[in-house]
């Protein structure tokens, strides 16, 4: 046997019998396809990991989403129905939060209060201490045998999770709590201003979804700015009074809903079944479409089926309109004691005058105007509006320099857009509505905080 042929025998023996397992380790480490294997089933292990935790979190966000949810529902629902008694608030509540979801809330976890300057107290008409605001919390834990289980915490001894909302509502008071009976701007959206208006005599401007202002804007010591989140507060520079007038609390929109009902009201009754203001005494009267150059009788109730056009340059006192098509304004026109109710769109030109005079509007205690739309409200520039309610089911749009937004109380299911230099002013002593049946009790409406 050759040198040669010896040589390649013994390699082949060293591969295949003599094998160094030390060495072979090693070397199979330092490779680089043994290597990327390895790393790859660590990254699937923490991806499994990660993915497991993240589907605890989010369950466990989601339970408490939906406790917070049901403790809003309930506390708003009893503190109205605090003006009933105590027993009827309780009642409420617990009705309230077993529709949303059976086994949240228990009687313990129901307080009655009192919001006075020192803040709040536990409050029962027996100690001779009125409630006028209720805390509600809702759980899901151990102790309430309800708590959220976990998918893959429970590898790190962490089984269930306990989750709560909190909430606390009421009808007025000092400090914190709104007390808007006087007016201002309500969206169940955002409230978006602009620059250099005034805010003053306890006008509110409330967006469920925020407040953003720009520059120059005064607001008067008992004005409101409140929004259910302070960080959905925009402003640019230069407000005063914005920071004392700012309040973390949301508020009971309920007026845009009841549009469709009302109007059906409007549209199958007469004046004397439907409890109307006292200024609409006859009627009603069916028109296929009121045009411009139309007479309107006083104190007349009128049922559109189309579209209604008032021309400008007009006077219209004591009527109510109800349209199932659109409502135009022309420009100069004064509606006093009027109701202005359409299935569209409701949009008023400029230099309109609804309501009261500067001196009255306040003192005569009970709203001049009531314009309701389906799908928005529209007003032009340079109008005078004093003592009025607007409400609508789309947004509401204000344009610049109106002469006067005083005692108006709007609400809106969208957004609330105003322009700048308004003069938005309350009237504190509150304003009857002897149309939607809106409470403006001094109290104010019900306000949520959390």
């Amino acid at each position: 046997m050759t040198d040669r042929v010896k040589s390649v025998l013994r390699r082949l023996r060293s591969t295949v019998v003599g094998v160094d397992p030390k060495r072979h380790l090693t070397a199979f480490c330092r490779d680089d396809a043994g290597n990327a294997s390895l790393t790859g089933l660590y990254l699937i292990f923490l991806l499994a990991v990660v993915g497991g935790l993240s589907l605890d979190h989010a369950q466990g966000q989601s339970a408490r989403a939906e406790a917070q949810v049901v403790a809003d529902a309930a506390a708003r629902a009893g503190a109205i129905r605090l003006r009933d008694g105590e027993d009827a608030a309780l009642d409420m509540i617990t009705e309230v939060a077993g529709y949303h979801r059976a086994g949240l809330l228990n009687m313990d976890d129901i307080t009655l209060l009192s919001h006075t300057e020192d803040g709040f107290q536990t409050a029962s008409a027996v100690d001779g201490v009125t409630p006028n605001a209720v805390s509600v919390v809702t759980r899901r834990d151990k102790a309430n045998n309800n708590p959220v289980n976990t998918i893959l915490m429970h590898l790190s001894g962490v089984d269930t999770l306990n989750v709560a909302g909190r909430a606390i509502a009421g009808f007025g008071g000092p400090g914190r709590f709104l007390n808007c009976s006087g007016g201002g701007f309500f969206a169940e959206g955002r409230a978006i201003g602009n620059s250099s208006n005034n805010y003053t005599d306890g006008f509110c401007l409330h967006g469920e979804q925020g407040v953003q202002i720009h520059n120059q804007n005064r607001f008067e010591t008992g004005t409101v700015v409140s929004m259910p989140d302070l960080g959905d507060f925009q402003r640019h520079t230069n407000n005063p009074g914005a920071d004392e007038a700012l309040r973390e609390m949301g508020y009971d929109i309920t007026l845009p809903g009841q549009i469709p009902d009302m109007i059906a009201a409007l549209r199958s009754g007469s004046p004397q079944d439907m409890d109307l203001p006292e200024f609409v005494t006859f009627g009603p009267i069916y028109r296929d479409r009121i045009r411009q150059n139309e007479s309107l009788l006083r104190d007349t109730l009128f049922v559109v089926d189309g579209d209604v056009h008032l021309r400008g340059g007009r006077h219209f006192e004591n009527i109510a309109i109800v349209a199932a098509g659109d409502i135009t304004v022309d420009a100069n026109v004064v509606l006093d004691n009027v109701i202005l109710a359409t299935e569209g769109r409701l949009e008023l030109n400029s230099n309109v005058r609804i309501g009261g005079t500067e001196e009255e509007y306040c003192s005569r205690e009970k709203y001049g105007g009531y314009l309701l739309a389906v799908e928005g409200v529209r007003f032009n520039s340079n109008n005078e509006l004093r003592g009025v309610l607007v409400v609508s089911g789309g947004d509401i749009r204000f344009n610049s320099n109106n002469r006067a937004t005083s005692g108006i109380y709007a609400e809106a299911a969208g957004d609330i857009h105003y322009n700048s230099r308004q003069q938005l002013r309350g009237c504190l002593p509150g304003l009857e509505d002897e149309f939607t049946g809106r409470e403006a009790e001094p109290g104010g409406p019900v306000a949520l905080l959390r």
